[in-house]
């Protein structure tokens, strides 16, 4: 065995931006941009929809932030694993927690890596 990390084929999916969210995004500063743009509402059927396609995989979704992964991991069924602390307040008054998460949308019982076709 070479390690306990799987081998992983990585693609990126860019998904277009709902009309609805357009212009809030263009207006939006450098900071708010990126979490529109994170939590686009459509990139939720774009992980059920790969997760259906590999049915016999073992998934893991990682993102930035845990409101939009728990609504996901919620639809699905799925576990959810975070790093979830409170984030340090920056003078902003925001507590806001934008540490990883990650959650499984499917799992077999194993120890052994396996990677993803």
């Amino acid at each position: 065995m070479s390690g306990w990390i799987a081998k992983a084929r990585c693609t990126e999916i860019r998904v277009p931006m709902p009309e609805k969210l357009r212009m809030p995004y263009a207006v939006a500063e450098r900071r708010e941009k990126f979490r529109i743009a994170s939590e686009n509402p459509d990139k939720r059927a774009v992980v059920h929809r790969l997760i259906k396609n590999h049915p016999d995989d073992r998934i893991l979704v990682i993102g930035m932030y845990v409101s939009q992964l728990k609504e996901i991991a919620a639809s699905l069924d799925a576990p959810l694993l975070t790093g979830s602390a409170p984030a340090r307040n920056s003078g902003t008054g925001s507590s806001r927690n934008s540490r990883p998460a990650a959650f499984c949308g499917r799992s077999r019982t194993s120890t052994r890596p396996t990677s993803i076709r």
